[in-house]
């Protein structure tokens, strides 16, 4: 029987659990007792999941896990709070493999359409659309026109630039989720973003469970443990799930030719 970790492949896992880290360096959002929201950190163990495999990315996230408290993890309460927060945790991470599996991949590809969009006019029309209400939105809320302000005075009062550029970053939101949308006709965007989704989730999943168990003496009076533990997870987990998610759609089908060119 062939063995998963050839030379080839534990190079590429020791390449990911170093990117994974550098990444989980860029903090956006710290939660108070442990967890953050970081520049899509999760990414690379996703990619080794769907590059070798479940079994290889189970691995890889649990070596991960491992490493992340020693290099930085809290000091554990019991065996069973470790495992959930650090091994199992990141563990949970392959089960993207499970759908970069041929049989998957296959099933996907067959009911999903095989030619990319092509462009139209429509896809710069909306963001344009957008850009424009969203401004004049911001506009007249900056001039007061929300307060009863006269619509021309409000216009005259508005802050401009910051109007323009609150509208602008709806604008390229929606520019993204338009673009998302069409792109997920194709198994290739679909399947990365539903890896990352389900493998977020099962970490999410192991860090509910650790609070529901362990730390539930932090709920405030009159919340329920298990709440308390579903919405401080929830508050950095989803976060993440999101950011992973649109960097994947984004990246993951060119680094995935790539790197299947060099298997």
């Amino acid at each position: 029987m062939k063995s998963r970790f050839t030379t080839r492949t534990i190079v590429e896992a020791g390449m990911m659990i170093a990117l994974t880290a550098l990444l989980g360096r860029v903090i956006l959002f710290r939660a108070p007792f442990g967890g953050k929201v970081t520049a899509g950190s999760m990414i690379p163990l996703l990619l080794i999941a769907m590059l070798r495999g479940p079994v290889v990315g189970v691995i890889v996230g649990a070596a991960y896990g491992i490493i992340n408290f020693l290099i930085g993890g809290y000091p554990p309460v019991s065996i069973i709070q470790w495992l959930l927060d650090y091994p199992l945790a990141y563990a949970g991470l392959g089960v993207a493999g499970f759908f970069w599996l041929p049989g998957i991949r296959k099933l996907i590809e067959g009911k999903s359409h095989e030619p990319l969009l092509r462009a139209r006019a429509i896809d710069l029309i909306l963001p344009l659309l957008v850009l424009v209400l969203s401004t004049l939105a911001f506009a007249l809320a900056t001039g007061g026109f929300f307060a009863d302000v006269p619509f021309v005075q409000a216009l005259a009062a508005a802050n401009l630039v910051k109007s323009i550029e609150y509208g602008g970053l709806v604008a390229l939101a929606f520019a993204l989720v338009w673009n998302l949308s069409r792109r997920l006709s194709r198994a290739a965007y679909f399947l990365p973003l539903a890896g990352a989704v389900t493998g977020i989730s099962f970490r999410l999943l192991c860090h509910f469970l650790s609070g529901l168990l362990f730390f539930a003496h932090y709920a405030p009076e009159g919340t329920p443990a298990w709440l308390y533990s579903l919405t401080y997870n929830a508050q950095y987990m989803v976060p993440e799930i999101i950011i992973s998610g649109f960097i994947l759609v984004y990246l993951a089908p060119t680094v995935m030719r790539v790197l299947r060119e060099r298997a």
